[in-house]
């Protein structure tokens, strides 16, 4: 009897619910006084976002608003939320999975609002149900995330955006509650989507307290192999590619920062930092999608040390381990192409060990970094590590920086130029 009355009472829940088995309908007998809202990715849970450091520019913004991934972007894409979520389930410990995927504190406040029983509490994201309904019922349930009364998820046909449809249910939970209600607060990481509630809130009518709660969000990167893995497949063949490989020495992100920083300064703050290079800018020891030779890759790798595993320290490098660390003295600066929108800049470098064993097809250590973008002008990066740029304009500094590099190689997936 109980269940019945319940079950007519809460038509709003049952109507958005998108997890048969998560629904979890108040008890009849209590005024609903409060609705409080949860968005799920990087606010209550950890979702994986791309990698930024994989991808160029171009295919960066394809994978967040385009259908390259089988016809879907990156957050209609199941595959790498499920992935995230095997990674979370293997944890066995309740409490260490909740540390490293979830956002303790606002679980914490969604288990408190679910403990109310004078509270509805629903989890409230604009990930599509056709695509995700079934995944969300069997993680939450799996790892006990069962502190909500509705689980919803953008249903088809329901608004042209995720904003759109979340405000379809609060308007739903709002007549149905409105007699009653007291509060409504809203839970969501993006700024953007914060204020779009509060404009919501200025629309609408009633005398209860509303509140959109900004959250700082967090999210955790998938594993690196596993993230391209999937980018290719899911792309298709012909569709995404590398960039030329890079190979030589690459600065650390402090030093990059480090030597950006010194960089806008020098020029007097006269450029956007959006003109200088993205990381990781390097020192080129051989010319684009070029390897060192295997003998040179295992005598840096060891200081050139005597009965050494060439193959092993050849698989080192290749795998991107990041141990051979090498600190160089950045001591010139140099700059050609400049104009009120554009700068061309390089460094000189000198190895901070005389004695380190280094190789290098250039006669100089070159600093250099990439936009990853149409900007990028391969043969003038050539011509100024090979010292044939006529242009450049060096400045000896004052005081030399430190900069900390490791031998490695890098490249970036990029959308094929056909395309």
């Amino acid at each position: 009897m109980c269940i019945g009355r319940s079950t007519i009472m809460h038509k709003s829940l049952q109507r958005w619910n998108s997890c048969p088995q998560l629904l979890s309908l108040p008890p009849h007998d209590f005024h609903v006084r409060r609705i409080h809202v949860y968005d799920f990715d990087n606010t209550l849970y950890l979702s994986p976002q791309p990698n930024r450091q994989f991808y160029t520019r171009s295919l960066l913004g394809t994978l967040y608003g385009g259908d390259l991934l089988n016809g879907r972007d990156w957050w209609s894409e199941p595959l790498f939320l499920e992935k995230s979520f095997n990674r979370m389930l293997a944890i066995e410990d309740e409490s260490a999975r909740e540390q490293e995927f979830w956002n303790k504190e606002i679980v914490d406040l969604a288990k408190s609002s679910f403990e109310d029983k004078e509270t509805v509490s629903i989890l409230l994201t604009g990930r599509k149900e056709e695509f995700f309904g079934p995944l969300f019922e069997k993680t939450l349930k799996q790892c006990n995330a069962t502190f909500f009364n509705a689980i919803c998820l953008k249903k088809p046909g329901v608004g042209s955006s995720t904003m759109e449809y979340k405000t379809a249910v609060l308007k739903d939970l709002i007549d149905e509650y409105e007699g009653t209600l007291e509060e409504i607060t809203i839970y969501d990481d993006r700024l953007s989507q914060v204020q779009k509630f509060k404009t919501f809130f200025d629309q609408i009518g009633g005398t209860f307290q509303r509140m959109a709660v900004p959250v700082v969000p967090r999210y955790r990167l998938l594993d690196n192999e596993e993230e391209c893995r999937m980018i290719l497949e899911l792309a298709g063949p012909g569709v995404v590619s590398w960039t030329p490989r890079q190979n030589g020495f690459f600065l650390n992100t402090q030093s990059h920062k480090s030597l950006l920083s010194f960089t806008f300064s020098f020029f007097q703050k006269k450029y956007n930092w959006n003109v200088l290079p993205e990381y990781p800018m390097y020192i080129p020891c051989c010319q684009l999608d070029q390897t060192p030779p295997v003998d040179q890759i295992a005598r840096i790798w060891t200081n050139d040390q005597p009965n050494v595993d060439i193959q092993e320290c050849l698989q080192k490098f290749q795998s991107q381990d990041t141990s051979c660390e090498i600190d160089f003295n950045v001591v010139e600066l140099g700059h050609c192409g400049r104009s009120p929108r554009r700068i061309n800049v390089f460094f000189r470098a000198e190895p901070c060990d005389k004695s380190r064993y280094l190789w290098s097809q250039f006669e100089k250590f070159i600093v250099v970094g990439r936009r990853y973008d149409s900007s990028d002008d391969d043969s003038l990066l050539q011509r100024v590590v090979e010292g044939k740029q006529p242009s450049m304009r060096w400045i000896k500094l004052r005081r030399p920086l430190k900069i900390k590099t490791y031998f490695g190689h890098y490249a970036r997936l990029d959308k094929d130029e056909k395309l």
